[in-house]
């Protein structure tokens, strides 16, 4: 059945309200837009989705007013007002405004089962140093979810593909969206990138020395965090707040992939640097990752399993990332997602057909 047509005339004058409540910083007037619902309190109710509100002396399950709103993924807060003042404080400059609908899956995890919101409007902010969104969701002319993204604000208007949302309006921060580069990943045996040990790139070379040194000083110097906004959502590879700390405040966090999924630590970087020094490794490749120029992956092996090792991501001369090859990725599957760039001394012996094609170059 085709979808109903819907009144978007409240919806639309919301938007206008919530432009020009962060616009003027006026915590206030956004707070009068929000919607709180009832839901029952259970605190950290372990399921998929955000965590539900506390109980403050209820019987569990009590339903209590909450409000969704949080860092990447959503979180009912019971008094959402410091959570609004932090969303006033990052949002940045009008991005795009989107209408609907759109639905579940669209939704940040929320727990819902229908069309969900007629209106997105998308802030940009560059508070931990690159561009991410800031996205309100309106639905009925009141806000029923605020996001503080993960993504880049492109990434929110480009990665609808089927039916996509109408976008009607554009901000001083918007870029023309531009679909991403699709990367199919190349068999070993079609790689003929060179042999060795080093790249000429000063700054990859330098961590290529390190390792192969297992130089524990130097690979410590090499270690780099980066700034994230923390948050109390649930999902993978966000950056849990700690301590006194409120969803919303910038951390310094590494990220690393120990399990099938990649995540981020508060980083005890002597201690990385000893992981790193502990294991006899060789070098298998060093490749470009697609859509970002500016990074590098590292491949090692272990010299007595060769699907044992880790890997690095490296930005700017600095390590910013380890992970390891699990959930039945082996170094060759990794590497067959990367621009590779060198071939270390590891990487399986040329068949004559490699050969004959890196001859032909």
């Amino acid at each position: 059945m085709p979808p109903q047509a819907v009144d978007l005339t409240a919806s639309r004058a919301a938007a206008s309200q919530l432009i020009d409540a962060v616009a003027s910083g006026d915590v206030d007037a956004l707070e009068a837009l929000v919607r709180y619902q009832q839901i029952p309190c259970d605190g950290e109710r372990s399921r998929d989705g955000p965590p539900y509100p506390p109980c403050e002396g209820e019987d569990l399950a009590t339903p209590v007013s909450a409000f969704p709103v949080g860092v990447c993924n959503a979180v009912w807060h019971r008094d959402a007002r410091p959570m609004l003042e932090r969303f006033v404080e990052h949002a940045g400059p009008l991005y795009a405004v989107l209408e609907g609908p759109r639905f579940t899956y669209e939704y940040h995890g929320l727990p819902v089962d229908e069309a969900t919101w007629d209106v997105r409007v998308i802030f940009e902010t560059d508070t931990t140093g690159v561009p991410r969104a800031a996205s309100a969701l309106i639905a009925g002319g009141r806000v029923e979810l605020l996001i503080l993204g993960c993504g880049d604000p492109n990434l929110e208007v480009a990665a609808f593909e089927e039916d996509p949302p109408a976008l009607v309006l554009t901000g001083p921060g918007f870029v023309e969206p531009t679909p991403l580069p699709q990367h199919t990943p190349v068999p070993v045996e079609a790689v003929t990138a060179p042999r060795g040990d080093r790249t000429g790139f000063a700054e990859v070379d330098r961590v290529l020395t390190a390792i192969e040194q297992r130089d524990h000083e130097a690979i410590r110097a090499l270690l780099q965090a980066t700034p994230r906004l923390c948050s109390f959502g649930r999902g993978f590879g966000l950056a849990r707040c700690e301590g006194g700390e409120i969803e919303g405040d910038l951390v310094e966090v590494f990220s690393t992939a120990g399990g099938c999924h990649g995540s981020v630590i508060r980083p005890d970087f002597a201690t990385i640097a000893t992981s790193l020094t502990s294991e006899d490794v060789e070098l298998y490749a060093v490749g470009g990752v697609p859509n970002d120029p500016d990074r590098h992956r590292l491949l090692y092996v272990s010299t007595v399993d060769d699907r044992a090792g880790f890997t690095l991501s490296v930005h700017g001369g600095a390590i910013v990332g380890t992970g390891a090859y699990v959930c039945s990725t082996s170094p060759e599957q990794h590497a067959g997602w990367l621009d590779i760039i060198l071939r270390g001394p590891a990487w399986p012996e040329d068949t004559p057909a490699a050969e004959g094609a890196a001859t032909s170059e």
